[in-house]
């Protein structure tokens, strides 16, 4: 495998019970560069980012992660894919009952030797890099959504990951604020140099902050292209998606 390429999927099947959700999904995403997956919800977007963890194993098919394969590899090996990577869950996925500060410095506390003092020296850059200085006293409770998408990028963030991957990160907040995640998206990427994987049916933050879009129905990546080509397509799948027509091949009423 080309080692520019840090993420692939081939024939990814993934069943529960007798529902298919991924029936056969071929990916490739390079070192550095942004994807955004788009589809309607429930079409199982965020199914394929947990295979890219190994949070969830295929039922057929191969997905490899940073040169490590992901299905029958050992703890070790996916331990370090885990660690090399950060997940920015859609509702920030903060810890009730913990301050801003330990939840962000959650992994370095947790899994790695790093001294309570340095965590704290992280945790402050970390929450300034996303424009939350001051917040570690702070609990998730005190915070608005936005605050909380923030503060959840920050603690992806400690681990200096060489992949990102972003869950709806749009999701549930007004256009404003949105424009200022997706704004902080393409300043973290350029800060960090990362690999950026956004998950979303939010066309305008695919546009804002996307190099490639893929689109995802019915199990399969039906169009891959740059944003240009997106908007081009004649793909009636992909315009009855990206223009938010009920009208058209997609029944609007079903998943």
């Amino acid at each position: 495998m080309d080692p520019e390429t840090v993420i692939r999927t081939r024939n990814l099947r993934r069943k529960f019970g007798e529902t298919v959700v991924l029936d056969g999904v071929d990916l490739d995403i390079r070192r550095g560069e942004s994807i955004a997956i788009i589809g309607r919800s429930g079409v199982g977007k965020s199914v394929l980012l947990k295979h890219v963890l190994g949070l969830l194993m295929p039922t057929e098919g191969d997905v490899w992660c940073l040169g490590i394969k992901v299905n029958g590899a050992n703890l070790a090996e996916l331990y370090e894919i885990r660690s090399r990577a950060g997940y920015v869950f859609q509702f920030a996925a903060l810890f009730d009952s913990m301050d801003i500060r330990e939840n962000v410095g959650f992994f370095l506390d947790n899994h790695t030797d790093t001294p309570p003092e340095e965590v704290d020296r992280i945790v402050d850059e970390k929450l300034a890099q996303v424009g939350l200085p001051g917040t570690a006293h702070l609990m998730p409770a005190e915070l608005s959504g936005g605050m909380k998408k923030r503060a959840g990028l920050a603690r992806a963030l400690v681990g200096e990951p060489e992949i990102i991957l972003y869950d709806e990160p749009t999701s549930g907040l007004d256009p404003i604020t949105a424009a200022a995640i997706n704004d902080l998206i393409n300043e973290t990427k350029e800060l960090t140099r990362a690999t950026t994987v956004i998950i979303t049916h939010d066309m305008a933050s695919a546009y804002k902050t996307a190099d490639r879009i893929a689109m995802l129905h019915e199990g399969r990546i039906i169009f891959d292209g740059t944003v240009e080509e997106v908007r081009a397509t004649d793909n009636p799948y992909v315009q009855q998606f990206i223009q938010g027509r009920a009208q058209g091949p997609i029944d609007p009423l079903f998943k």
